[in-house]
Order: structure tokens, then sequence, then C-alpha cells
């Protein structure tokens, strides 16, 4: 922003127009006569100030600190919570062209980025968890609503085929057990959007799903475990592996890589 030489800073209220900028202050952060700094209508920041104010080179420094602050924190939707963060950002101005001190301005932004990256993780995980837990609600209760008419169900699946629908809907407890596990490691990032953390936090739970129905296909086409007995119930062996299978990200590859050394070691017995 240009410099002016005068300007009746000290005597600019709330809902005033700044008449060298033209923007209607709806929040007024500090003022005196050498300089003003206020968030507008559109919840921008605005600053400027007199030539008799002489800020340092550091002052650009505090500008881009303020500009990548205002980049990171635009995930930001909610307005009260927008205004809390706007005015923090303008503070740190506000130090700067009060005290002429970059040292002041850094401490009050080095608060507002660790606050920016808080909101920023507890949105995009909502985002992703929400998402999920969507899925794995649905799953479950179709599960347990499959289980209730088993009987009915069975007489067009067939009681295999039934057997591995609810084997590939009962990963869903592995996929999602896999997905709080691993919550500390994930990096979600909201300004991404949110349909992306929907779209990732569904399709890990449809990938577990997956994984699970390969399983109880392989262990009931005689694939996985042919030479082992159990001496348990078989369904409920299968449903313990199924579940490991949705929370297992090494299992499904494993199990695909062996399928396919299977597949072509028998095209070469056949050669």
């Amino acid at each position: 922003m240009d410099n002016i030489n005068s300007s009746p800073y000290e005597n600019l209220k709330e809902g005033d127009t700044d008449p060298n900028l033209g923007k209607e202050i709806k929040f007024l952060i500090l003022q005196d006569k050498r300089f003003i700094v206020y968030i507008d209508t559109n919840f921008e920041i605005q600053w400027n100030h007199t030539d008799d104010l002489k800020t340092g080179d550091d002052f650009g420094l505090v500008l881009n600190r303020v500009a990548s602050l205002e980049s990171n924190a635009r995930f930001i939707t909610d307005e009260i919570c927008l205004l809390s963060i706007k005015r923090q950002i303008a503070e740190g101005i506000a130090r700067y062209l009060d005290f002429l001190s970059f040292k002041l301005s850094q401490e009050i932004h080095d608060v507002v980025e660790i606050e920016i990256k808080a909101l920023n993780k507890k949105i995009s995980w909502g985002w992703y968890f929400n998402a999920a837990y969507g899925v794995t609600l649905v799953c479950l209760v179709t599960w347990g609503l499959l289980w209730l008419i088993r009987e009915r169900v069975s007489i067009y699946t067939g009681q295999v085929g039934l057997e591995v629908i609810l084997g590939g809907l009962i990963g869903v407890i592995g996929a999602i057990i896999s997905v709080i596990s691993h919550g500390d490691s994930l990096n979600l990032d909201a300004n991404a959007g949110k349909n992306i953390h929907i779209t990732e936090g569904t399709a890990r739970i449809i990938v577990g799903i997956a994984g699970a129905l390969l399983v109880t296909l392989a262990f009931k086409g005689g694939i996985l475990f042919s030479g082992m007995r159990f001496s348990g119930n078989q369904f409920a062996d299968l449903l313990a592996f199924a579940i490991v299978a949705g929370a297992s990200k090494r299992l499904v590859p494993s199990l695909i890589g062996n399928l396919e050394n299977k597949a072509l070691t028998k095209k070469s017995e056949h050669k």
C-alpha cells in the first residue's frame, strides 16, 4: 500500500470509510496520528501509515509473514473464528507500526501460526474421520440386517455367497481400526478442501472392505490356509481373517503377489 503525507487516522472509527483506501472499517485494531490498522467489511486486513513513520527493512518480512498466515487460514469459513485469526494477524502489524519492533510482531504471529495449525488439524480430521465413520456405520448396519435375515438372503445368494458378503463387510471393522490407530501419521491439510478429505476417508474404508472381500474369497476358495485345519467355528475364523485384512496394509498385497506367483507357476507347468 502506498504511504500518504497526512491523514486524520486518529479521528476514524468503526463504520467510517477510510478516505485513502476507500474501505469501510468494520473492526478497528489500532490507530494514532501516524498509522491505522483495521479489518474491512470483507474481513481483509488493511493498514496505512504516514511518511513520518519510518519503517525498517524488516517490515517487509512482517508483511510476508502476514501474507503466509492469511494464505494458511483460507480454509476457515466460520466468521467468528476467522475474525479472531484476522484480528491477531492484524495485531502483529499494529505492534510493529506502534513500536517498530520486529520481535513483538513475530511473537504474536508465532501464536497465530500455532492456532491456525491446530484449527487446520481439527477441521481436516473432522472431514476425514466423519467420512470414515459414516461408511463404517452404514456397513455395520447392513451387516447386522443381513445377519438377521440371513436365512432369506441365503436362498438367493447361497450359503457361500452370504458368507462372502458378510466377510467383505466385516472388514470395515479392521479398516476403521487402522484409520484410528494411524491418525497421528496422517498428513492432512484443510486448505485442500472438504471434498478431498471426504474422498480419502471414504476410500480408506472401501479399500479395507475390498481387502477383506479378497481374503474371504481366497479363504472360501481354498486358496488361503488350504492346508490348515481350524478346531473352532470356520465362519468365525473367516470373519477374524477378514477383519485383519481390512486393517492390514501388507496382507492383501502379499496375497495378491502369492496368487500371481501361483498363476505363473501353473502357466509354466502347462508349457
